[in-house]
């Protein structure tokens, strides 16, 4: 009789971190060159261009940028005042799997958009454009945000200066 002597060793992975591990996965797969980028960015918005004093968004509390693990680019208003709710701007899609860091964005909506003081039942052109970067361990993304008016020469510009903001 021949007596075999085994040992295992198991370990297990709590459901946040396995939860966390599948979010980063997701954000390299199908992301290209811009793989682990996903998160939410925070940092300065200028206004640069306002001509009719359409667009308040530097009234916001807080101006976030996010890339969602979707891929989806969404500007975060934080908390306007008067409002009780957190207001967004729903910009778009990057592509899928792209080659280079540089981002250009564009949706159309035609539904009021907080901090616009455009005509709420005219559509808009929301407008994305920058650059994602990586300098050590920081991730950055610089560009501008336009909101145009459908039919008027009404056109909002806003400069992005933003770092990736670490996840709690």
């Amino acid at each position: 009789m021949i007596s075999l002597k085994t040992s295992a060793y198991f370990a297990t992975t709590s459901d946040r971190a396995f939860a966390q591990l599948q979010e980063e996965n997701r954000c390299n797969d199908e992301f290209g060159v811009l793989a682990g980028f996903c998160g939410t960015y925070s940092g300065m918005l200028t206004e640069q261009r306002d001509r009719r004093n359409s667009c308040n968004l530097l009234m916001a509390d807080s101006v976030r940028l996010e890339l969602s693990n979707e891929g989806m680019l969404i500007l975060r208003l934080g908390e306007l005042k008067g409002t009780a709710e957190s207001p967004i701007h729903t910009i778009g899609r990057i592509p899928f799997n792209p080659q280079k860091n540089s981002i250009d964005v564009m949706n159309r909506v035609c539904v009021p958009l907080y901090g616009i003081n455009m005509s709420g039942g005219s559509c808009k052109i929301l407008h994305l454009r920058g650059d994602f970067s990586r300098a050590k361990d920081n991730l950055h993304f610089s560009g501008t945000y336009q909101i145009s008016e459908e039919g008027a020469n009404n056109v909002c510009l806003y400069g992005l200066s933003m770092d990736k903001v670490e996840s709690p």
